[in-house]
């Protein structure tokens, strides 16, 4: 601002009068004093010609409004406004384009041969940002004693004031330091909208025009007027937070478990994951509304879900294990009512939850018919080609609406499913047949399963059936593995057949191909593949499912989402 002033000045204005051979000329020189002095104007015809008789000095106020000013001097603290600027005739209409400002040589011409009356419009030269409540320029404070910050492009600003009144009378002027800048100033009090008024000051004691701004002061403490569980599986709690604020309304919500740190949000739910099945947790949460004010504290005790739910990972999953676990759950339906009226339909029951929160489910009944692996039992049929593969992903089952209503497909994970063929039932043992069917892919046994074809559906496998007997997968005989849960006798009375196939294949033995399936009695044999024996389709949910409601009985399943 102050290399400005230190320029020459000059406004021309030029009108050329053609009948009359008139020529106007206005011109402003800038003196060592800084003072601009307008030179005489005269006319050819020689006669003296006032200032006002044919332009105006517009000043711009401190509250940005303009005056006529009755100085005939330069205003040096000031710029040249051209938008503003422009010229009128005898009869105080607007003549279009008839001022022209050159910011180079600063003259402005009048460039028309009508008779014109020019208005020369000057701007205070400091202009600037001010925000009440800091750089981000919020809506809300929740103290009286507030931040400020200005910025502004001149350099030669040398302090600032900032009141609560119009005007600089009331101002306690503070040495600026550097650009931007910030500081506190004190707002009136009470909850109510607040207004100050900003002002600079150049290293001349030239004033800038006041630049208001608006705040609401907000003291009133928001509450929390509810924290629900939303849902729970077997390694994660949803909660949802209510609040109520009187002005503003709430901005974030914090949520903790246990002795974690705080989590910040801007929805009013959250999901706690990665937790342990089986254990109750202290959620604690507050909000905060947009003044910053935080509410108090609520802590509400949740817990995770167990019913027989193993404590530890066995052959990579955590499993439901005994003789009667609570592990119904409803596949096709969310209401209660449809899967227990249902339950050949839509009841299920939990093999197991993979760490990564996926539930590997079970078909509780069989599906209504017995299935053949194959039409003869000379043909080397590997799983994907098996006729229990193409029944159970396709329309017997996957593909249908009977099992599998719209929009639940989507709910089936699709899955590496790894085959194979092995002489070991594993003398009951889990421990011994995991290894081999290598259902995650992890295995290193010489002897493990190596294919794998992607899809939906498959069967339990052997070490499945073992280890929903007890920990370690080892019932140690058939009468024992009997008694699992998991024995189709536990969940349906009228299959078709009282024996059940697994995913499993014996592969060749004396002349003729076989595979696994469970007894009746609790043993697991070899059968011939032409045999047509109980299905009960076996699938992974994915991970996102969640479980919203149910205690996992057979009276009161569990329901997904």
């Amino acid at each position: 601002m102050k290399n400005k002033r230190r320029r020459f000045y000059n406004i021309a204005i030029v009108c050329l009068v053609v009948i009359e051979s008139i020529f106007i000329y206005l011109s402003y020189r800038s003196f060592g004093n800084k003072e601009m002095i307008l030179d005489e104007v005269n006319l050819t015809a020689g006669k003296p010609v006032e200032k006002d008789n044919l332009f105006a000095f517009m000043i711009e106020q401190e509250n940005g409004e303009y005056v006529k000013s009755d100085l005939d001097t330069w205003p040096t603290d000031m710029v040249f406004n051209a938008a503003k600027s422009g010229c009128i005739d005898a009869d105080g209409n607007t003549i279009e384009g008839a001022l022209v400002f050159d910011n180079t040589t600063h003259m402005a011409t009048l460039t028309t041969n009508a008779t014109a009356y020019c208005y020369l419009y000057f701007s205070i030269d400091m202009a600037f940002t001010f925000y009440l409540g800091g750089s981000d320029n919020p809506s809300h404070t929740s103290s009286t004693e507030t931040p400020v910050y200005l910025n502004w492009d001149a350099t030669d600003v040398v302090e600032y004031c900032v009141t609560n009144t119009v005007g600089t009378d009331n101002c306690t002027w503070k040495t600026v330091s550097s650009k931007p800048t910030t500081g506190i100033h004190t707002l009136t009090s009470g909850d109510d909208v607040k207004i100050a008024y900003a002002y600079l000051k150049d290293e001349d004691g030239a004033i800038s025009k006041r630049v208001p701004d608006r705040i609401i002061l907000d003291t009133t403490i928001p509450v929390v007027t509810s924290l629900t569980n939303t849902g729970y599986g077997f390694d994660y709690i949803s909660v949802q937070v209510s609040g109520a604020d009187e002005s503003g309304g709430i901005a974030k919500f914090y949520y903790k478990i246990g002795d974690g740190d705080y989590v910040a949000s801007t929805t009013n739910s959250y999901k706690f994951s990665g937790l342990t099945h089986g254990n109750s947790y202290d959620v604690s949460v507050y909000i905060e509304d947009v003044a910053g004010n935080k509410s108090a504290v609520v802590t509400n005790t949740y817990s995770t879900k167990s019913n027989g739910l193993g404590t530890a990972i066995e052959a990579g999953m955590y499993r439901y294990q005994g003789t009667d676990a609570m592990n119904y759950i409803c596949f096709g339906t969310t209401v209660k009512s449809e899967c227990v009226g249902k339950t050949d339909a839509y009841m299920y029951r939990i093999i197991g939850i993979r760490p990564n929160g996926q539930m590997k489910l079970i078909k509780k009944e069989a599906l209504n018919t017995g299935v053949k692996w194959w039409s003869d039992y000379t043909t080397d049929v590997t799983w994907p080609n098996s006729l229990i593969y193409t029944t159970i992903n396709g329309n017997e089952f996957l593909l249908s609406e009977t099992y599998v209503p719209t929009g639940w497909e989507s709910k089936i994970a699709t899955t590496s499913w790894y085959y194979g063929d092995t002489t070991n039932s594993g003398s009951y043992k889990g421990e011994t047949m995991y290894p081999i069917e290598n259902p995650f892919g992890e295995s290193t046994a010489s002897n493990r399963f190596t294919n794998t074809v992607s899809a939906k559906i498959g069967l339990m496998y052997i070490h499945d059936y073992y280890y929903a007997y007890a920990s370690g997968g080892a019932p140690g005989s058939y009468s024992n593995a009997k008694t699992a849960w998991i024995h189709m006798s536990k969940n349906d009375s009228g299959a078709p057949s009282s024996y059940e196939w697994t995913m499993s294949r014996y592969g060749l033995y004396s002349g003729y191909y076989r595979a696994w399936g469970v007894l009746s009695g609790g043993d697991v044999f070899r059968y011939y593949l032409i045999y047509a024996y109980s299905v009960r389709p076996v699938f992974y949910l994915t991970s996102d499912v969640e479980i919203i409601g149910g205690t996992g009985t057979i009276d009161d399943p569990f329901l997904i989402s």
